[in-house]
């Protein structure tokens, strides 16, 4: 049974180590920083893409974690058009060296963060995003209007 996410992460240890569930389960750290939430005692392996990361966690947590190489196919590390990326950029007015992340539980209003970043003079904020379909807003009339989800910027 395999993890991406620390709270199932968390669930999956709890059950492994009271003997609920009697198959391995498998960590994928997928931030390259480890915390307290990612681990617990019940799991029996860690993976990870960054050796830094195996590092910090087994002198924070005393947990052995395997570097298992990129999260993502090759294909997807080759450089971004810029076009696309300056389209984005200019749907959601982030100006160039502006970068934000918001969004990553599925929660807060994107756009509203985006705005709150663009006040703040001088602020440099780091933007990881994905593409995937929002929950439709209600249109005037009771119907649905459809919103899309921002792109990498």
């Amino acid at each position: 049974m395999g993890s991406v996410f620390p709270p199932a992460t968390q669930t999956l240890g709890m059950l492994r180590g009271d003997g609920g569930l009697g198959i391995p389960v498998v960590c994928c750290l997928t931030d390259p920083a480890p915390n307290r939430l990612w681990v617990h005692p019940g799991v029996d392996l860690y993976l990870t893409a960054f050796e830094a990361t195996a590092v910090e966690a087994a002198e924070r947590y005393g947990v052995t974690m395997s570097v298992g190489g990129p999260l993502v196919a090759s294909v997807f590390r080759r450089p971004v058009d810029e076009t696309p990326r300056r389209a984005v950029r200019d749907r959601s007015g982030v100006p160039p060296g502006r970068l934000m992340v918001a969004g990553a539980l599925g929660s807060g209003d994107v756009m509203a963060s985006v705005a709150a970043v663009r006040e703040v003079p001088g602020i440099v904020a780091v933007v990881l995003g994905a593409v995937r379909p929002q929950r439709p807003a209600k249109a005037e009339g009771g119907g649905s209007a459809g919103r899309g989800g921002a792109g990498l910027a």
